[in-house]
This record gives structure tokens, sequence and C-alpha cells, in this order.
């Protein structure tokens, strides 16, 4: 059986391996990489996946809308499928985890190895996503804008 390791460990080790971007990038390409901190990667996955299919067919979302105004979001669904709307009654997380609090050190380090890579997506996308950090909370954690996400103008 394998080696327990804590989440602090885990990160940065995975940080540090992929912090050569043309490595990272290959390792992608090859399907090599499947580590818990590629997979928020979006950027990479959705250049190859829209290479292949029309960006029409392509109905991107995000959870801090999601979470904001589900009904908007799920009114969008509805629209992008083309069935008629839904009225939802009730938007309840049926799996919220429970995850290990991770430390601003990590989290300051998480931020720095997806900005490039978040920043590249918006461009791609053109729309902004609004995960930049804007404030400590009361704690002293960075916390992460969560206006709804707008065009790149």
């Amino acid at each position: 059986m394998g080696e327990f390791k804590d989440l602090r460990t885990i990160i940065n080790f995975q940080i540090e391996k992929f912090s050569d971007l043309h490595e990272l990038e290959e390792k992608i390409e090859n399907d090599k990489a499947n580590t818990l901190a590629i997979q928020g990667l979006y950027v990479y996955f959705l250049e190859k996946w829209m290479s292949i299919f029309p960006k029409e067919q392509f109905c991107i979302l995000s959870l801090e809308d999601l979470a904001s105004n589900p009904r908007n979001i799920m009114k969008q669904v509805f629209d992008f499928l083309g069935v008629p709307n839904y009225e939802i009654e009730a938007f309840t997380n049926k799996n919220p985890g429970n995850y290990p609090e991770v430390g601003d050190e990590i989290r300051q380090k998480l931020y720095e190895f997806y900005r490039p890579h978040n920043q590249r997506l918006e461009e791609f996308l053109g729309r902004k996503f609004n995960w930049d950090i804007t404030e400590l909370n009361s704690d002293g954690i960075p916390t992460i804008a969560t206006t709804p996400d707008s065009t790149i103008n």
C-alpha cells in the first residue's frame, strides 16, 4: 500500500515538479500529467478538445457563478442544451466534502502556480473569471474574488 502524504507535501512536490512550463505542456500533451495540481489547468485540456470540436459546442461555467446565482446558470445550461427551462426548487450541495485547511503558504503557492495558466485560460476563452486573490480575511487567509465572471473587452 502506498505511503500517505499530507496535502502540503503533495502540493509542494507537484508545484516544484511542474515549474518548467515546457515539461508541463509536454506531459499534458502526452497524457502523462494525471496529478492533483495538473487537473486544474483547464486551458490545456480545453485547447486540446477545442482543436477537435468547435468552441460553440462547449458550455463553460464557473462554480462560483453556480454557487452565487444557480437559477441563472441553470437557465444558461438549459438554453445551451436547447431544452425547456426547468425551475429547480432548492439548490443544495449534496456533496460538500471535508477538506483539510491548507494554510496561507500553500494557498499563496497555489495562487502563484495557477495564475499564468488562469490568465491564459481567460485569454483563450475571452472571458474573465476573477480568480485573483483580493484580500485577506480576518484570519489572514487570502480570499479569491467571487464576483460573476465577465467577458474580456
